[in-house]
């Protein structure tokens, strides 16, 4: 299975890179956890500086924004398989967003995105 991630520029456009591993993934992640605590930046860098995520497909991604060590947002997102292109830009998206408390919990939901099927993944989340 190919992982690749994404950063925002300053510009706000995607910049998608190429395919990673859970240990390179990791080592992101780090770095965007330690660029949030640089200090205030405009609204422009501030987003660019702290918004990145991970992707399988266009309809299968993770988005991490760093607000704090101990403030992160996190959003998963994975269209139905069965679902036309048509169908899957109005329903049978499923969404899931929650604030992590910490590096550890963050680490934790990038590593079951790297290796646990999606359809698991949903599973989970829909059971909490």
């Amino acid at each position: 299975m190919s992982i690749r991630w994404y950063s925002i520029d300053r510009d706000l456009k995607i910049e998608e890179h190429e395919s990673i591993g859970l240990d390179e993934a990791l080592k992101v992640v780090d770095g965007y956890l330690a660029r949030a605590s640089e200090g205030i930046r405009d609204g422009e860098e501030a987003y660019a500086a702290t918004t990145f995520g991970f992707f399988r497909t266009e309809s299968e991604f993770i988005e991490i924004c760093v607000n704090g060590p101990d403030k992160i947002s996190y959003r998963f997102e994975a269209a139905s398989p069965d679902t036309s292109w048509l169908r899957k830009l109005f329903v049978n998206v499923f969404r899931h967003e929650e604030e992590l408390p910490s590096r550890r919990e963050l680490a934790l939901k990038v590593e079951e995105f790297f290796t646990t099927p999606i359809e698991e993944i949903k599973r989970r989340l829909e059971s909490q």
